[in-house]
């Protein structure tokens, strides 16, 4: 009965069907109206329930006609598609990337999300523009690459492409532009569905990073001219003494080549007498307990010749202050200590040279002064003509050693 539908309803439904069936007799109107009966086994469903009036001859209702139709399952699929538009929406509405839908039968795009906006450089309650809009603001030099995509967009490829492009307020920006064309069941594209991102800070970033790369490229090739072509030794050792690199100098001064350096430990190549005070150095050095060393020593090379060498040293620490590498500067001494032998011996020779005319000269001199020859003048000239000669010999000798000074420096010429 009419009452015992009225109670399969729920409280809101119930009150409407009564409203709208009242006002329907009152007023000889239909009436349409959803209602949400919950079925005996518990399950809730979904009416379309309508009615006309029937009037008797004097235009009285008389009874109600209507049709109720189950729609439950055009109602679960029309709350699915709301529900997942909402999701969408909420989605589309949060997300940094700007997202789009193009219909291409009308050349408008029928949906835009706040971002779109942003990334173009636009205000939030721009009106939709249209695709030319967009393209005048790509730059020129990209334009022709945007527009050979696009035309593969329009046979049904996806459009993938980084772009500068200038917003209305003249800034230059990176974006990236992805779109995914939609088909009918003719193979046409009908829906364009796609995201616009701002790249600019990757971009530049990017560009950063290729700027520190090439000049960590230079910096590398200007230490590796520095290292290989420098006219001394250079050498990087571990933690533990091993070889990790040297250049051409060290390998040529040793008579090693650097594989066969790489595989030595620096004690395979010092001096037995040597090596106690090398290693303590060293080890100081690695331990951080002083900032470098410098020590003379000598080297055995590959042929068994004994090298003096002054070595310069000091460490290389990680990030964390951990010592890594010790990189030492070292000198052949062998030319100097030449030079310092010769230089000895010039001396011994010079001081022999000078010492004969100034014994000549003393002795001769303290003979006159004591008298000894006061009464015998011809003997005192004679002493006197000793100091003489032996004072020119002195002279020539000093101005000899002189000439030799300013020869080696340039000053004279032969």
């Amino acid at each position: 009965t009419y009452n015992e539908l009225l109670q399969k309803l729920p409280p809101g439904d119930r009150d409407c069907l009564i409203q709208r069936v009242e006002t329907a007799i009152a007023t000889g109107l239909p009436y349409q109206v959803d209602l949400h009966p919950i079925h005996p086994d518990g399950s809730l469903h979904y009416l379309d329930a309508r009615g006309e009036p029937v009037f008797d001859d004097q235009g009285r209702v008389v009874k109600l006609v209507g049709v109720s139709m189950d729609i439950t399952d055009r109602k679960r699929v029309a709350l699915a598609l709301q529900e997942s538009e909402a999701r969408f929406r909420q989605l589309a509405e949060t997300v940094e990337e700007g997202f789009f839908v193009y219909e291409t039968e009308t050349d408008q795009y029928s949906y835009i999300n706040p971002a779109y906006w942003s990334v173009r450089g636009l205000p939030p309650d721009s009106r939709a523009d249209s695709m030319e809009q967009w393209l005048s603001g790509i730059h020129p030099d990209d334009r022709a690459r945007i527009d050979a995509a696009l035309e593969q967009e329009r046979q049904g490829k996806n459009f993938d492409q980084e772009y500068r492009y200038f917003t209305p307020s003249g800034e230059l920006r990176w974006l990236r532009s992805k779109a995914f064309p939609l088909c009918d069941q003719t193979g046409q594209v009908v829906r364009i569905v796609g995201t616009v991102e701002n790249i600019t800070e990757r971009k530049q970033a990017e560009a950063e990073r290729r700027r520190t790369e090439a000049a960590l490229r230079q910096s590398e090739a200007r230490f590796r001219s520095a290292f290989n072509d420098a006219p001394y030794g250079i050498s990087l050792v571990s933690v533990t003494g091993q070889f990790v690199l040297a250049n051409a100098y060290y390998c040529t001064l040793l008579g090693y080549t650097e594989a066969e350096l790489l595989s030595l430990n620096f004690k395979d190549i010092t001096h037995p007498d040597d090596w106690a005070a090398d290693w303590a150095g060293f080890k100081s050095l690695m331990g951080g307990e002083t900032p470098s060393y410098q020590m003379e020593k000598r080297y055995l090379s590959k042929q068994g010749e004994v090298i003096p060498v002054i070595v310069n040293a000091a460490p290389i620490h990680d990030e964390n202050g951990q010592p890594l590498y010790s990189v030492g500067h070292v000198q052949d001494i062998r030319d100097r200590l030449a030079v310092n032998r010769m230089k000895d011996e010039f001396i011994s020779v010079v001081s022999h040279e000078l010492r004969t005319p100034i014994t000549a000269i003393q002795g001769a001199l303290a003979l006159l002064g004591a008298g000894v020859y006061a009464n015998r003048p011809e003997k005192a000239r004679h002493m006197l003509d000793i100091a003489l000669a032996n004072s020119d010999r002195l002279v020539r000798l000093v101005d000899e050693i002189f000439s030799f000074s300013r020869l080696e420096s340039g000053q004279v010429q032969l």
